[in-house]
């Protein structure tokens, strides 16, 4: 109103399913365990996003994030705390296969292999990748105490084909060395 209040959607990201004459939001109720509006009343708001699909279409990266006012001056929200949980979907089944829990405090970009079981993400904390089978956590870059802003979209990363090499807009990162290289441009 007037470039003086911001009103985000009470939903960002997800499923539409377009099979009927208009296009229905399916629920991911299965995914929150807290809901409500970001408020001093209630605490809490959960948003679902990124949703990032496998290449191959049999799996979904998902993550929920939730919300949590920390402090309120003068009925209005000044502090908030932000959690981001993982969900690996089969997409096949419509079913939540594997999930973890607090990767960061807000992700930005998404990524997940077309066997489900390894996600790349950049979060508000870090850039790392998560082997979800083992729990095992690389951590390609981090950024401590950053401020985390609800993004007005998101970005995917890009796996290569047998998963061990992780391709963005500007670096090629070997995932089972831990090395990166920059990407070169041709003009």
């Amino acid at each position: 109103v007037n470039n003086d209040h911001v009103q985000m959607p009470n939903f960002i990201g997800g499923y539409l399913d377009f099979s009927g004459d208009q296009a229905a939001r399916i629920e991911l109720s299965q995914l929150t365990s807290k809901s409500g509006d970001c408020d001093p009343r209630t605490g809490f708001h959960d948003y679902v996003g990124p949703i990032v699909p496998s290449d191959n279409g049999k799996y979904a990266a998902i993550v929920v994030n939730t919300c949590k006012v920390t402090a309120v001056k003068d009925d209005q929200q000044v502090g908030f705390e932000y959690s981001s949980d993982l969900h690996i979907m089969d997409l096949a089944a419509f079913k939540v296969v594997k999930s973890v829990k607090h990767i960061d405090a807000g992700v930005y970009a998404l990524g997940i292999t077309d066997n489900g079981n390894r996600v790349a993400f950049v979060g508000r904390d870090q850039f790392a990748v998560i082997d979800v089978d083992s729990g095992k956590h690389r951590v390609v870059e981090t950024s401590k105490d950053s401020e985390f802003m609800i993004p007005r979209q998101f970005s995917s990363l890009q796996f290569s084909k047998d998963c061990n090499t992780l391709i963005s807009l500007l670096n090629i990162y070997d995932i089972e060395t831990g090395t990166e290289k920059n990407l070169k441009w041709s003009s």
